[in-house]
């Protein structure tokens, strides 16, 4: 899906009715990990949507894995310039955007593989 052509690259596409929606909260988001653990790949399509971590941020689950030979689930996380505090002058331009966004992605896959949450 996405790329045209009519090419399947395997993964879920996400409805235009659940993007940017916020389907429920952390606990929410807890229980239905737990409920669909060890479920198909097609259980876990449930997770498709957004997730609201008390205000602080926003998980969106954008695709969802269709089968262990499909590419990745893809995610994005949204916090709000309030919660991030980041000083204006660090993305006022495209370049610094790109900057700061590869730095907070290259932090987080750190942080992913040092907690061994990459496995």
């Amino acid at each position: 899906g996405g790329g045209g052509g009519g090419h399947d690259d395997g993964m879920q596409d996400v409805s235009n009715a659940r993007v940017g929606t916020v389907s429920g909260n952390l606990a929410d988001l807890t229980n239905n990990l737990r409920r669909i653990d060890g479920g198909s790949y097609k259980a876990y399509h449930d997770l498709i949507g957004g997730w609201d971590f008390n205000g602080d941020m926003t998980l969106f689950v954008d695709k969802i894995q269709s089968d262990p030979f499909a590419p990745p689930s893809r995610c994005h996380l949204r916090v709000p310039q309030s919660v991030a505090r980041f000083p204006p002058s660090l993305f006022d331009t495209p370049a610094k955007r790109v900057a700061l966004c590869d730095i907070l992605t290259r932090s987080f896959c750190t942080l992913v593989r040092r907690g061994g949450l990459d496995q």
